[in-house]
């Protein structure tokens, strides 16, 4: 052990405070008494002291103007202030509720002292709230319930008035959520002409939540209006939702009406009834059923839960057992008097299979816009489900078919009728017994359509042509019994009737004037009237035929690197119909035409050329062909010039600033969803400080920005700035991307973290003789600053190799040997 002496001067009181301790070490200390004959034996403390911190538990104590419980008015302020000691400094936290406190709360804290401010108070800042004190020698907690009186809330709604006599209403209402901290002492209730504004006081007498409103006048309509009160004033005002009309006093309800037995099974009985002729002034709120036994004296009500439907099935019987039934209406006066009973009633499965009586003939025809309905009746025990078909399809009910049902009949209506209706319909009666069917055919009429074109020339003469056409595509639904043909010269708006009695399709049109061009129509007609007319093709009476004109020169439009489209205009047809067109092509240089397509081309006047080579042109044209031959062919079309359009790309896709210093933004994007069939030569960068007008140029072309990332420079430090990206190819620049928020120019600090590597544990053994490495990954901007220490002082240079960068540090030692053994500590730090 070694002993140094801790006070070099003589020390004549009995106290003495030694400094210059290693925290944490162990000491033992011993005092010699020192006279003129010498020292004296030296006097020892008896155990080694360690040397630390001394720790005082927390302790918190409130001002005397803070008691346990506050009660503070709404609009007031709540102000709570503690003391807290301990050593060292304990940290103090404040809840409510054991959660975070309101978002209006101000929290001061002193090294003696914290407070908790809450100005103006409302009704949700009351609860219980907690100011924790800790350190390493415990925890501390004083809590405060706090409670804010204010006035009432609204009280609940509905607030609901109901008459009771001719000059008397009944008020209702709920409680209202909010007291106000403090007991509801009273309801002020106010009344108001349905004619007037003003609010008057009211004469009423009130229960806990109803009030009975005395002096109204019979036949006036009033309005009300209730506030609750509490010891510190009086809350909002609810209003009745309507008007209520004072009428004559409420009575019982009148009896219900025709209750029945719909269905009887061994265990369950199904009813039904109709309501009370009179309510008795006052809304019915339930119903109440009764049932006897045959053979008891008294009635069992049925249902404990409150009844509103006028339907029941009483379940859970026994085979064979006998009942009768009664049911009576209740309003808020009382019940009223029971229903006459039902005939005795024996549980037992009736079972009868279905029966069906149509009202319909097995054939119907009906105009079009017209409606129908078929309809009969079925029996059956038990009651039968109804379905309709149509054409073996299930019907579903819509804004054309309707569905009406009862217990005995059926209907299905057809309103306004279209053609598609047209069907065979078929009803099936269905239950557990068996099925019954009943068949309609249902033929909706209508005048034909028009007839199917083109209208062709079969022969044209100089004094007649002979014409041909197909039949309507729908008849109608009855058989076309003629067809009406005219005609007209084109150079007037007369038609001539040729006839009104063809039933072919072909006809002969006579009396032609040569040279003159004409325009035929043709009608179809059945017995419910006359189709829409198909008209033809102008044609010039004449002898002679010939091969058709020349097309006028064709246009061609979307021009893409393998294909084209052709368009052309029908030329004159020479006499003949025109049965196909031929379309050429050839390159300008060219002498030789070549066909670009095999296909028949008619009756079509375009046509997708395929199969181009990208960057080749091209010229058209096409030619005309009927019976007689192959027309001249029309001039050639502008040359055009085999590749894919080129239009503005779309913008970049989701621009975003991932790195700024104080005069950079570093930003990156995605690319745009279609490049406009370009080449993307790059992007623009525009940026714009925040409140300026015009924007900056990032940089001057493209070409300096060609992925998709830049770093925009030369930013003013702590200005924000709007930034958006162009994508741009040889049509031009896109529409710009923004960046979804503005971006604040400044140097970013990330405190640095150290993440150990497995080698970096707290105890590593290695042999004599081998290598250690020790590394850690480094994290913080700007980068942090590494020192490496072996038992606090500087690693050995001799021994040790440190390896830094960025985002790692390394220390190496080779061979290593016993005096390498230590305490070896990584340190790393930065502005942050």
């Amino acid at each position: 052990m070694f002993l140094f002496q801790a006070k070099d001067k003589e020390h004549r009181s009995t106290k003495l405070v030694v400094t210059g301790l290693k925290t944490g070490g162990f000491y033992k200390f011993r005092v010699t008494a020192l006279n003129a004959a010498g020292p004296s034996e030296p006097g020892e403390v008896p155990d080694a002291i360690k040397v630390e911190d001394r720790t005082i538990a927390p302790e918190v104590d409130l001002d005397a103007t803070v008691k346990e419980r506050m009660v503070v008015h709404a609009g007031g302020v709540i102000r709570i202030l503690a003391f807290v000691s301990g050593q060292p400094a304990p940290k103090i936290t404040w809840s409510r509720d054991d959660g975070a406190l309101p978002p209006e709360s101000a929290v001061q804290t002193t090294a003696i002292s914290s407070s908790l401010v809450i100005k103006p108070c409302t009704r949700r800042h009351q609860g219980v709230y907690t100011l924790t004190a800790a350190n390493s020698g415990g925890e501390k907690k004083r809590s405060i319930i706090v409670d804010v009186l204010d006035v009432p809330g609204p009280v609940g709604v509905p607030f609901t008035s109901e008459n009771l006599t001719s000059d008397s209403c009944k008020l209702s209402w709920f409680c209202p959520e909010d007291d106000g901290g403090s007991a509801i002492t009273n309801y002020i209730i106010e009344k108001r002409d349905a004619e007037r504004k003003a609010w008057t006081a009211l004469s009423y007498t009130v229960t806990r939540h109803t009030a009975v409103a005395h002096g109204l006048q019979n036949g006036k309509a009033y309005f009300f209006r209730i506030a609750a009160e509490n010891s510190i004033g009086i809350g909002p005002f609810v209003n009745t939702a309507c008007e209520i009309i004072i009428k004559d006093p409420i009575t019982v309800p009148d009896r219900p009406e025709d209750l029945e037995v719909t269905a009887v099974h061994r265990d369950y009985i199904s009813l039904t009834w109709k309501p009370p002729a009179s309510d008795g002034g006052s809304e019915v709120t339930k119903y109440i059923l009764e049932a006897r036994m045959i053979g008891k004296d008294k009635f069992t009500r049925l249902t404990k839960e409150k009844l509103m439907e006028r339907r029941y099935t009483y379940d859970g019987l026994r085979d064979g057992d006998t009942y009768e039934f009664r049911v009576s209406a209740v309003n808020e006066i009382g019940p009223s008097k029971p229903s006459f009973c039902t005939k005795p009633i024996t549980c037992k499965d009736e079972l009868e299979p279905p029966t069906i009586e149509l009202d319909f003939r097995d054939k119907i025809i009906i105009r079009v816009g017209e409606s129908m309905a078929l309809q009969g009746r079925y029996t059956g025990k038990p009651s039968p489900s109804i379905t309709w078909y149509r054409d073996d399809e299930e019907l579903k009910a819509d804004q054309h078919i309707k569905f009406k049902n009862s217990l005995t009949t059926m209907t299905l209506g057809l309103m306004k009728a279209k053609r598609e209706h047209s069907g065979r319909y078929c009803v099936l009666v269905e239950n557990s017994t068996g099925s019954r069917k009943g068949i309609c055919n249902v033929t909706v009429v209508d005048r034909p359509t028009p007839p199917v074109g083109p209208v062709i020339f079969d022969e044209v003469h100089r004094e007649f042509m002979v014409i041909s056409w197909k039949p309507p595509i729908d008849s109608g639904g009855v058989d076309v019994s003629n067809y009406i043909i005219d005609q007209r010269d084109v150079n007037s708006d007369i038609w001539r009737n040729v006839t009104s009695a063809s039933t072919k399709l072909t006809c002969k049109i006579p009396r032609l004037i040569e040279g003159r061009e004409y325009i035929m129509r043709i009608c179809a007609e059945n017995m419910y009237g006359i189709s829409d007319p198909l008209d033809s093709e102008e044609m010039r009476a004449k002898d002679l035929f010939r091969v058709p004109e020349a097309p006028e020169m064709p246009n061609v439009r979307e021009v893409y690197a393998d294909n084209c489209l052709v368009l052309w205009s029908r030329p004159r047809d020479g006499g003949k119909p025109i049965t196909n067109y031929i379309l050429e092509k050839k390159e300008p240089a060219a002498k030789r035409w070549s066909r670009a397509t095999r296909e028949p081309l008619y009756p079509t006047t375009q046509f997708r050329v395929l199969d181009l080579i990208e960057g080749c042109q091209y010229q058209f044209r096409v030619m005309a062909e009927n019976e007689i031959g192959t027309g001249d062919p029309s001039p050639p079309s502008n040359t055009i010039l085999a590749k894919d359009p080129i239009v503005p790309p779309s913008p970049p896709v989701l621009p975003e600033a991932i790195d700024k210093t104080k005069d950079t933004v570093s930003l990156k994007w995605q690319l745009p969803r279609h490049d406009g069939k370009g080449k993307i030569f790059g992007y623009l960068v525009e940026y714009q400080k925040v409140g300026a007008v015009e924007w900056s140029k990032g940089n001057e072309t493209p070409e300096e920005c060609p992925e998709c990332n830049y770093v925009l420079k030369g930013l003013e430090d702590g200005a924000e700035y709007n930034i958006r990206v162009f994508t741009v190819n040889a049509a031009g620049p896109s529409e710009p991307a923004p960046c979804k928020q503005t971006v604040k120019v400044h140097d970013r600090l990330e405190k640095p973290e150290l993440l150990l590597d497995a080698n970096m544990s707290r105890d590593h053994l290695a042999m004599v003789g081998t290598n250690i490495t020790l590394s850690s990954v480094i994290k913080g901007m700007p980068p942090p600053t590494v020192v490496w220490q072996k038992n606090g002082e500087e690693v050995p240079a001799d021994r040790c190799t440190i390896v830094a960068t960025a985002t790692g540090s390394k220390l190496v030692m080779l061979n290593c040997v016993r005096s390498d053994s230590g305490n070896y500590t990584l340190t790393i730090e930065n502005a942050a």
